[in-house]
């Protein structure tokens, strides 16, 4: 038997057959732990289960906190289960890591700019810091090399999951001849 009202269960299945090998943050038809494991299936890495493992310190809290040390401070004492602060700048950066963030997100950086935050962060690994940095945002499969080789710890790329193509799950019936 066919299910004729099935639209929306059918485009859900298409979208995540492109996904099911990468990082999906968002809820869809196939459950989360499905999802988490055709990442790591895939070859892919989590580095959280879910987006209530840890807080991201995003431009609009920084400027509620007053700058990147202040909210690297609030959350410090507000969030027990750990944060990553996003860096768009050298000057996040360094802020972040004064401030002892452990986890940074570089977000949209030039491979210049990964490679300055990793040198900002490897200067102060003999103050017993070793915060992790992350590149995300701008990352394709094509400068997937280009970002490792800055030296970052964790890359993002989003393609993998925004861009994964659709599969065909059309039904085509043809008269008998």
């Amino acid at each position: 038997h066919l299910v004729l009202d099935d639209h929306v269960l059918v485009s859900q299945c298409r979208q995540q057959a492109g996904q099911i090998g990468a990082r999906e943050r968002h809820h869809l038809a196939l459950g989360h732990l499905e999802i988490l494991l055709g990442a790591l299936a895939g070859g892919g890495q989590n580095h959280r289960l879910g987006l209530d493992d840890a807080a991201l310190i995003k431009e609009n809290h920084v400027a509620f906190a007053g700058d990147v040390a202040a909210a690297v401070g609030l959350a410090a004492e507000r969030l027990p289960g750990g944060y990553e602060v996003e860096c768009r700048d050298e000057g996040d950066v360094e802020a972040a890591l004064a401030g002892g963030a452990e986890r940074l997100l570089l977000d949209n950086m030039s491979p210049d700019g990964l490679r300055a935050a990793v040198a900002a962060r490897n200067s102060r690994v003999g103050d017993g810091q070793r915060a992790t940095l992350e590149a995300s945002g701008g990352v394709t499969l094509d400068t997937v090399a280009d970002v490792a080789a800055t030296g970052v710890d964790y890359i993002s790329v989003g393609a993998l999951t925004h861009s994964a193509p659709a599969l065909d799950l059309s039904l085509l019936i043809e008269p008998a001849s």
